[in-house]
């Protein structure tokens, strides 16, 4: 602001310029004067400080009145400069106002951004550890399956056993690893933008409460412009720091300043602060990308294997041939279609083999997974056989042996396969007909 003319000095209390009531007489209340009534007479008006609602004033002196003229002629010049600054101010205003909303919209969606990505690798980890507990769960499957099936799925069986690593390391990457770089990242951000958003704010106030003050200062002196026309029109003062404009020009030269010094220590700060979010961002982002990356990477060479996994088994689908293998049973329990037609010969001819039925033992095939003496286990190169006289399953080294069982057996004197316990029995009983090994 423009400098103030200099203040001329005011006479002293006892200046013939403020009147005194007489000694003698009892003083006369001046009748009450207001901004907008001011006193008519030019002559000295008494001050009146007992009287509630009622202004002190005194006499203009001649320096004052041409001081007051000086302040008159620039004051359409003060006026000017504070509507240019206001102009400016508002310019000011705005840009600072959608600086400090662009870092805390920044700040808002950074936010959202490390704690979405968090939980995608929260989500991710749970949905690989699913997965790998389903593929060992596949592995197991069709393990008791025989013939071409057996032949074709013992493939797809190690394929899942491939596929269950493969989703379990995943998870374990993303649980040991990637989890760990985003809750860092959350946390960082949020420490670093929440520091910028505060001081975003700050700034905003600190700025717009010197701009009121300003403001406050500026209506103040046109109040005290406006007395002093007023008082110089009457010829009288009011005795008053209210309405004295020397006053009133420092108190708003003094904001002005207040008001410079804000704006040069923000006015760097605004720049600061948006370099400093800038830097968290793009921190953020590009522990985002990172993780993104390494997990899209492993979860691509993952599904390959996954397509690998289901043409491989398309292609064992084709190998499995269930006619054969439906037939494939009644050979592994040594029934022939021999011994099936023999259940419907026509009455009057031989009964049909009873077999163990005799001795009241017969072990289904299905309810048998070891071999009975030397108890290893049944599979597509180790078939099953049941002894024809005790009714048990073995395998075949430990049935390989045939005798001539007795006619109660129902076998017409046709060798049988039997067990070495039962083979060994039947030589030394001398079964009817004899046996032989």
């Amino acid at each position: 602001p423009a400098p103030l003319p200099p203040r001329p000095a005011a006479p002293p209390p006892s200046s013939p310029a403020v009147a005194a009531p007489p000694a003698t007489e009892a003083p006369t209340p001046a009748a009450p004067t207001t901004p907008s009534q001011p006193p008519t007479s030019a002559a000295a008006v008494p001050a009146t400080y007992s009287s509630p609602g009622v202004r002190p004033t005194r006499t203009i002196s001649e320096e004052e009145r041409a001081a007051l003229k000086v302040l008159g002629e620039q004051r359409e010049k003060l006026r000017a400069e504070y509507n240019s600054r206001r102009v400016v101010g508002e310019a000011e205003k705005m840009v600072e106002e959608k600086v400090a909303a662009a870092l805390q919209g920044r700040a808002s969606v950074g936010m959202h951004g490390v704690k979405d990505l968090l939980a995608f690798v929260k989500g991710n980890a749970d949905m690989e550890d699913a997965a790998a507990k389903n593929y060992t769960r596949f592995a197991s499957l069709f393990g008791n399956e025989t013939g071409t099936t057996n032949d074709a799925l013992l493939g797809y069986s190690s394929s899942c056993k491939s596929l269950q690593k493969l989703h379990a390391d995943l998870n374990n990457t993303l649980t040991s690893v990637e989890l760990k770089r985003a809750e860092e990242s959350l946390a960082a951000f949020e420490d670093g933008a929440k520091k910028v958003s505060s001081a975003a704010t700050t700034m905003v106030t600190d700025l717009q409460n010197a701009r009121d003050k300003v403001e406050k200062a500026y209506q103040a002196q046109e109040k005290a412009w406006t007395d002093s026309e007023e008082a110089d029109k009457a010829s009288t003062r009011v005795a008053s720091v209210d309405s004295d404009p020397w006053l009133a020009g420092l108190r708003y030269q003094t904001a002005v300043k207040a008001l410079e010094t804000v704006q040069s220590t923000h006015g760097s700060d605004l720049g600061r602060l948006c370099t400093e979010m800038k830097a968290h961002d793009l921190k953020r982002l590009e522990t985002m990308k990172s993780v993104l990356r390494s997990y899209a990477e492993a979860r691509r060479n993952l599904l390959q294997k996954e397509l690998q996994n289901a043409e491989e088994l398309c292609g064992m689908i084709e190998r499995i041939e269930p006619g054969s293998d439906s037939n494939g049973f009644l050979a592994i329990a040594d029934i022939s279609d021999l011994d099936l037609v023999k259940k419907e010969e026509p009455a009057g001819e031989a009964p049909p083999p009873q077999a163990a039925a005799s001795l009241g033992v017969w072990i289904p095939d299905e309810a048998v997974r070891h071999c009975n003496k030397c108890q290893l286990a049944f599979g597509m190169m180790r078939r099953k056989h049941h002894c024809r006289r005790c009714g048990h399953v073995f395998c075949d080294k430990c049935s390989s042996r045939t005798v001539v069982l007795p006619q109660s057996f129902g076998f017409n004197q046709q060798p049988q396969r039997v067990c070495d316990a039962c083979a060994d029995t039947v030589q030394q009983m001398g079964a009817d007909g004899g046996g032989k090994a």
